[in-house]
């Protein structure tokens, strides 16, 4: 690794890329500043340190990579391109122009729980997109965190470490340095899953409210606008500090981030919130403000904390991620959430049912699972019970096995629009479009419950933009608004699929509609202002290419469908 790095400042052209300036160098491999010769445009150009096993990279890593390619949000920084230099594997993504978090961090000290507050949210909306694809950061902290002008986030360097380590097979000795962040699990079996982003987001949080980078360097500034990335291992001697302790967090931490980031860095990763999106919704109500704003925020000074939206959906939707729930079911599938005021199926609860709702709603998903067996042992042709053990292995990412109990549950009640509805939504992460629209129709056709009604339609319209036909996207979605106004989570996906179909202005009505029931919602105010710079783009330059085909898939455009439940494998 270290011939590499010495041998840097050789690299003078990647492949169309003008080398400019070298950035710095990390365990993953060096960074570059490049132009691209025929377009002109300018990136950050990242080659892995270690050389691919073979003549190419596996099969695995480039399966990761066309989804990393495809990745399309406002809070997650565009990798465009992938290709060899040599038998060294290249990742060319956009120059973020922003300052990195532990940059502002050494500069200006901690920020305030308001402006933490406003960066967890920002962190957790690109996070569980990328979840949702089943990408996961793996090397989260504050290096790679960048804050831009207007008060918004973006994510760098999604998926390096799995990336790294299925084009070579291992992975690089990391520095205590970026150990800190590193989830316990990852440090030690090299997994890799929800929980050790969110223990690696937690960790990021801790630091903007400290000031401490993990280490005990207190606030120290560094040399570079890539200053995440150690040289060597760095060449000045730091004392780690033997961990995070909630005593050191300012005293006028509110309780509820308090125990948040407890909660995120439990060492057990049974402890921490199943998804992305049910760590988010622990901040629930908590007043934020603008990141960058701490000169202008005050403790006594009356914030207005999140107030519900102002006509809100008649469907019954997630608190937490705002994307419809099956009617009956007790988790949300799209994001983990245990929805403790689920409707009561009607029929009468057993004992061993009772049981298995309540470890579900502590989140307990092996006993949870252990009491519904038991259940179906004395009952096998309850119908419910097979239907909710399902919603149990879905929230645990096991959607073969949750198809299974869906399928069992239709055997019994070849009628229960319930289990159709939530068999396609599990058939949709497992990629099997086919099946998934089939079994959401049957739900259509067989429901008299609107609220099944309008959730299944959502969930065509999504399958049918991630295969390829906005225009039924857009048919179906519109059919579910004009009866639920107020699902602000549908409007974005309509909007982003206008955005991409460059009809740029039913794009901003959409987000207009958005806005004025949430107004707080960042991901719309970071979307209006990508689809007017496109806009402007478009008319000034008509001709101008927006993405890059490359060798391993996929043109990498700004926005995206917004609905999309893939799901790699």
């Amino acid at each position: 690794m270290a011939g590499t790095e010495a041998n840097a400042e050789d690299v003078t052209k990647v492949g169309p890329y003008i080398v400019e300036d070298v950035l710095g160098a990390g365990p993953h491999g060096t960074v570059y500043q490049v132009r691209h010769e025929e377009k002109s445009q300018r990136y950050v150009l990242k080659r892995l340190n270690a050389a691919i096993k073979g003549s190419r990279p596996s099969e695995r890593f480039s399966r990761i990579a066309r989804v990393v390619v495809a990745l399309a949000h406002p809070g997650v920084a565009d990798v465009v391109q992938m290709l060899l230099h040599g038998r060294h594997v290249v990742i060319v993504s956009e120059l973020v122009a922003g300052v990195s978090l532990e940059q502002t961090l050494a500069t200006h000290g901690p920020m305030h729980p308001r402006e933490v507050v406003s960066l967890a949210r920002q962190l957790c909306n690109g996070l569980q997109y990328a979840h949702q694809r089943c990408v996961y950061h793996t090397s989260l902290h504050p290096g790679n965190v960048f804050l831009l002008d207007h008060g918004s986030v973006k994510l760098t360097d999604l998926a390096i470490a799995a990336l790294y380590g299925h084009s070579v097979g291992k992975r690089p000795p990391y520095q205590p340095r970026q150990k800190a962040f590193l989830a316990p699990e990852f440090l030690e079996q090299g997994l890799i899953h929800p929980p050790s982003d969110i223990y690696s987001l937690s960790m990021v949080l801790y630091s903007a409210l400290t000031g401490e980078l993990a280490f005990g360097i207190g606030s120290q500034q560094n040399n570079g606008r890539f200053s995440y990335l150690e040289v060597d291992g760095g060449a000045q001697k730091r004392q780690a500090l033997e961990g995070p302790s909630l005593d050191r967090l300012p005293d006028r931490t509110p309780e509820v981030l308090r125990h948040a980031l407890a909660t995120g860095l439990s060492v057990e990763p049974s402890e921490r919130p199943g998804s992305v999106n049910a760590y988010s919704s622990l901040l629930k109500g908590m007043p934020a403000a603008p990141i960058g704003a701490r000169s202008a925020v005050t403790d006594n000074e009356d914030m207005v904390e999140e107030a519900p939206p102002s006509a809100g959906p008649s469907s019954r939707v997630c608190p937490a991620c705002r994307r419809p729930v099956s009617p009956a079911g007790r988790v949300c599938l799209a994001c983990g959430l245990i929805l403790r005021d689920a409707p009561e199926m009607g029929e009468g609860i057993n004992y061993f049912q009772d049981r298995a709702r309540k470890l579900l709603a502590k989140r307990d998903l092996v006993s949870a699972e252990k009491a519904y067996r038991r259940a179906i042992q004395r009952d096998p042709q309850a119908a419910v019970l097979h239907n909710e053990l399902g919603d149990v292995l879905a929230v645990g990412n096991r959607f073969d096995e949750a198809v299974k109990a869906y399928r069992q549950a239709l055997k019994i009640n070849p009628n229960d629009d319930d289990a159709w509805h939530d068999l396609g939504l599990s058939l949709a992460a497992l990629h099997r479009r086919k099946d998934a629209t089939e079994a959401l129709q049957r739900a259509v056709d067989l429901t008299k419950r609107d609220e099944v009604r309008r959730s299944a339609r959502i969930h065509l319209g999504a399958i049918a933009a991630e295969s390829g036909r906005p225009e039924d996207a857009i048919a179906l979605w519109q059919q579910v608004l004009t009866e639920d106004p107020g699902l602000a989570a549908v409007r974005m996906a309509l909007a982003s699929t206008y955005a991409s179909a460059r009809m740029f202005e039913a794009a901003e009505d959409q987000l207009r509609s958005v806005l004025a029931i949430e107004p707080e919602n960042l991901q719309a105010i970071n979307l209006m202002a990508r689809v007017r710079e496109r806009s402007q783009l478009e008319h000034s330059e008509p001709d101008r290419s927006y993405g890059i085909m490359d060798d391993l898939g996929g043109g990498n455009a700004y926005l995206g469908v917004g609905f999309d439940w893939g799901r790699w494998l």
